[in-house]
């Protein structure tokens, strides 16, 4: 079997601007909805990106727990690489990868940079924010 040849096809993909809603809070969440709505698995289920001390970049799976006006949210335990690596960058990239949808085969894959901040300092596990920052859709 050549890898290669596994490629789908995505020459329909992309995000025109004409398309997308103004607001880019409620845009994600009309996304977000046609991903639960096709049930697919995990749909909060995201890749965060960040870099170690030494620039490193580490990425690993984590589940989106809200979306308001600033930013998307995720927990992490404080004492976990993932934290420190936030600390000492505060900047991450989130993709979601949604391939099932066809139907709006723009939703591919959604990336979204941004700054990082620590939401709420006094609960055990720390909730951060990727603030909306630049958004790729192919």
């Amino acid at each position: 079997m050549n890898l290669a040849d596994l490629r789908r096809d995505y020459s329909r993909s992309g995000i025109r601007r004409a398309d997308l809603l103004p607001d880019a809070v409620a845009q994600f969440q009309l996304w977000q909805q046609q991903a639960i709505e096709a049930a697919l698995p995990e749909p909060n289920a995201m890749t965060l990106a960040t870099v170690d001390s030494d620039g490193s970049p580490a990425a690993r799976i984590v589940l989106l727990k809200g979306l308001d006006v600033r930013g998307f949210h995720f927990y992490t335990n404080y004492e976990s690489d993932k934290a420190r690596q936030l600390e000492g960058h505060p900047v991450a990239a989130l993709v979601f990868h949604w391939v099932e949808l066809d139907a709006a085969p723009a939703h591919d894959a959604h990336e979204h940079r941004g700054g990082i901040a620590q939401l709420y300092e006094q609960i055990p596990h720390m909730l951060f924010q990727v603030r909306f920052g630049r958004a790729r859709g192919d």
